[in-house]
């Protein structure tokens, strides 16, 4: 029998963490398929799809999860544990062997309360980042200033038409951001604001300027701004999970290339928005103020610029067409991933009594570790010879002794009852009492059934069994 400690990772299929995970999976590669497929700009609708991927887990983790956090316990002999734990429950664990054999090993500690500390201290720490990243950049808006005469009859009549374009009732209000930090970007929930750089006015061509405007313009028209920010908050607050972060950057970056296709067919000019882009990138990358920097990486992360502007020149030689607004695919797929999202719940959820595990020294036996109840033949009890080998193939084994309560041990499933009646009078001898006076029980137990075992790593299915009077000791 091996001598390590196992350590088990039961991914409960009831637990919320479980939950989040798989319906991240199923609903961010739905998502991704459906919004390839339909391929046309969806403004607001394209993003509300790439941002169920985010809301959905949360709210199937609501509705179905049974437990928050999926188990990882160290295991140990099941003696021991009833020997520390005898006036308390215990949680059997069964480890399927060959045929109908079973190891029985028992929770000896669980590593639950330090998921759930690390889960929350990832959450909270980017929740605090975003919090601290709202207030730089109200602190920002608070020095921007307003543009002199010449440049707001430069910008404004500009950002007026492209209003007018995108349908908004109320243009934006134009600002310069504080001297040292380059760049221009759209901000506000309430009330909309553009803020850019002076110097970068300098480097733009009007046909440029024309096209960054209309950029900004269109985030406003397609409230990417709020968009973004809750999508952002629901990342953060599942942070641990990978596939958050994933669904959010390419939230973040559909956005960026929808709002470049809304300017191309706002301007009619794919090629000035390019390099108007990549004169902004370079003005950015020059500027300094760290503190401004930080403020606006929250809001705005940075994009893959190779890739839109692959997409800006596939619209300026016609492969890619820069169309109004489609909304009614875009509706229907949302409605799509949703019912696929909550069905994934709903099927974790029936699954409640089922785990996949992993365990790392799984337990390994001989026949000579086997045991069996004393057999009653001819008016007397006869037990196996306990330091004789047992053949293999035959059906007797050691008799239970107190070795057992710290050493593995492994015997027939029907055996489990009359196996915990020993356990309770040898836990009563060696704790000098009667075992009338000892109210121990075990609790519902796991039956693990392995997938792959290649000790000391092994893969179980876990099915959850209850055990009842037949386990009550």
């Amino acid at each position: 029998m091996t001598s390590a400690t196992p350590t088990i990772l039961a991914l409960e299929t009831a637990s919320a963490w479980v939950v989040i995970l798989t319906v991240s999976c199923v609903t961010l590669v739905t998502a991704l398929v459906l919004r390839r497929l339909i391929g046309r700009p969806g403004s607001f609708a394209s993003g509300i799809l790439l941002t169920l991927p985010l809301v959905l887990p949360l709210i199937a983790a609501t509705v179905y999860a049974r437990q928050l956090l999926p188990e990882v316990e160290v295991l140990a002999p099941a003696g021991r544990a009833f020997l520390h734990h005898s006036q308390g429950f215990t949680q059997v664990i069964l480890f399927s062997e060959r045929g109908d054999l079973v190891v029985p090993l028992a929770v000896q500690g669980s590593a639950g309360p330090w998921l759930l500390l690390i889960g929350l201290s990832v959450s909270s720490f980017m929740l605090a980042r975003r919090l601290l990243g709202a207030l730089l950049l109200q602190g920002l808006i608070r020095r921007c200033r307003v543009p002199a005469d010449d440049w707001i009859e430069l910008l404004a009549p500009r950002v007026r038409a492209m209003s007018e374009t995108a349908g908004l009732k109320r243009p934006p209000e134009v600002m310069f951001l504080p001297p040292k930090l380059a760049g221009v970007f759209a901000v506000g929930t309430r009330r909309a604001r553009i803020l850019i750089s002076e110097e970068l006015l300098e480097d733009l061509d009007p046909e440029e300027l024309d096209c960054i405007l209309a950029h900004e313009v269109a985030h406003v028209e397609a409230r990417d701004i709020q968009l973004v920010f809750i999508a952002g908050v629901l990342r953060d607050v599942v942070a641990w999970n990978p596939l958050a972060h994933a669904a959010y950057r390419r939230l973040v970056l559909d956005r960026e290339l929808e709002a470049d296709r809304r300017a191309v067919a706002f301007t009619g000019d794919a090629l000035s928005l390019a390099s108007g882009l990549l004169k902004v990138c370079a003005t950015m990358g020059s500027g300094r103020g760290a503190a401004q920097r930080a403020a606006v990486a929250f809001f705005k992360p940075g994009s893959r610029i190779k890739r839109r502007i692959k997409s800006i020149l596939a619209l300026a030689d016609g492969r890619m067409v820069a169309t109004h607004a489609q909304r009614l695919p875009y509706l229907f797929a949302a409605a799509a991933v949703a019912l696929l999202g909550m069905q994934a719940g709903a099927r974790l959820a029936s699954q409640e009594s089922s785990a996949l595990s992993l365990v790392w020294g799984t337990p390994t036996f001989s026949t000579a570790d086997l045991w069996s109840p004393a057999v009653k033949g001819k008016g007397e009890r006869r037990r196996a010879q306990r330091d004789k080998p047992v053949p293999k193939g035959e059906d007797l084994a050691r008799p239970l002794r107190t070795k057992v309560l710290r050493d593995y041990v492994a015997f027939k499933e029907r055996h489990l009852p009359q196996w915990l009646r020993n356990m309770r009078r040898l836990v009563g001898r060696e704790l000098g009492v009667t075992p009338s006076t000892l109210r121990m029980q075990s609790r519902n137990d796991w039956r693990a059934e392995p997938l792959f075992s290649q000790p000391p790593f092994g893969i179980y299915r876990m099915k959850l069994q209850t055990t009842g009077k037949a386990s009550g000791i």
